[in-house]
Order: structure tokens, then C-alpha cells, then sequence
């Protein structure tokens, strides 16, 4: 998060899209082996609030969600 922070600050976009996609493997093995909207309600947001800080951060960046069509 601290470099996309600062990057994004001072307009030096390469290392914050480095930042990225170094979570990709994170990301991908997240939504493979643990991603599930459970029943409890309090792990849902959770789970949902850490989705959107995700989505937010990186969509200051780019349009990433366009990379899955």
C-alpha cells in the first residue's frame, strides 16, 4: 500500500504497477483457495471491506477489472 501511496503521489507509475503485480500471485491463490462469501455475517464484510481497499488502491491506477474480459 506505502508504495502504491507514493507512487501514485509523486507520478512514478512503474513501481506502482511493480507493487501489483507482485500481489497477483496473492490474489490469485486468494480467490482460488479461500475466496468464499460465508454465512457469518461479520466475515462477509470483512472479507468485502478488504475487497473494495483492494479495488480502490489499484483502480486509482488503471481500469483493471477490462484484464478479465
Amino acid at each position: 500500500q506505502e508504495v502504491l501511496t507514493t507512487a501514485k503521489r509523486v507520478g512514478d507509475y512503474t513501481p506502482a504497477f511493480a507493487a501489483i503485480g507482485q500481489l497477483l500471485p496473492v490474489f490469485a491463490r486468494w480467490f482460488v483457495d479461500e475466496w468464499a462469501l460465508p454465512d457469518e455475517l461479520g466475515v462477509r464484510e470483512h472479507r468485502l471491506r478488504l475487497m473494495n481497499a483492494i479495488s480502490t488502491s489499484c483502480s486509482e491506477l488503471a481500469s483493471l477489472h477490462l484484464l478479465a474480459r
